[in-house]
């Protein structure tokens, strides 16, 4: 199994590094200022900021993990 992340901090952190050590996953970065490197998980994330911040109101809502559930 690959897993594709893009070089944001969460991806850098030591912990985050060494989770994937025990198990069959080969990390997949994409190049520093290359989104196109990983097309995929780019317009996804684009896409998920868009509904959340246009459609659902995400930053005039105070209990956000009730605004995932729905």
């Amino acid at each position: 199994m690959v897993f594709h992340t893009d070089q944001g901090s969460a991806y850098s952190f030591l912990a985050f590094c060494q989770a994937h050590r025990h198990y069959n996953i080969l990390r997949s970065m994409s190049r520093e200022g290359a989104p196109t490197d990983n097309p995929i998980i780019e317009a996804l994330g684009g896409w998920m900021k868009e509904e959340l911040y246009l459609d659902f109101g995400l930053t005039e809502v105070e209990n956000v993990p009730s605004l995932l559930d729905r």
